[in-house]
């Protein structure tokens, strides 16, 4: 996850829209065991995301690392 954290930290420093595809393992595939569940931010608020459901590509800027 350095490289991403990386590419995310370049990105919002030079105001470019990026996107980061994340790699989890997957116990179920629907989101169900949470083997996946990756740390993201939507709105103002932290939550977990699922990379098997919700991704497994997401919007840089709401991936917490």
């Amino acid at each position: 996850t350095g490289i991403l954290k990386l590419g995310k930290q370049y990105a919002e420093e030079n105001g470019i829209e990026c996107y980061i595809s994340l790699e989890e393992r997957m116990g179920c595939g629907i989101g169900a065991c949470l083997g996946c569940a990756v740390k993201v931010i939507s709105g103002k608020e932290p939550r977990y995301g699922h990379v098997c459901k919700e991704g497994p590509v997401f919007e840089a800027c709401e991936v917490i690392f």
